[in-house]
Parts: C-alpha cells; structure tokens; sequence
C-alpha cells in the first residue's frame, strides 16, 4: 500500500515537469523565429545603408 501511494506521487511529481518543459520549448521557438526576423530586417537594413554610403 505505501509503495503504490510512492508511485502516484511520483507520477503527479512528474507530470507538471514535463508540461513546463514542453511551454518553455513553445517559448523558446517563438523566440527564435523573433530573433530570425529581427536579424534579417537589420542585415537588409545594413544592406540599404552600405548601398547609399
């Protein structure tokens, strides 16, 4: 009886673990693509500014 008690705590333990992970990997991936984004504007930017210079 204790034992399986062990266990389901064990499982609820691990359940919001693994639901943040998979949020903080959402996260991460919009990140990314903002960051893509952003550096292609600045290098068309730079781009601009070496062509008029």
């Amino acid at each position: 009886m204790e034992t399986k008690r062990q266990g389901e705590d064990v499982k609820q333990y691990n359940k919001p673990k693994a639901s943040k992970q998979k949020i903080f990997q959402i996260n991460n991936k919009g990140y990314i693509e903002k960051r893509k984004k952003q550096e292609q504007q600045e290098a068309i930017s730079n781009q601009k500014n070496f062509l008029v210079s």
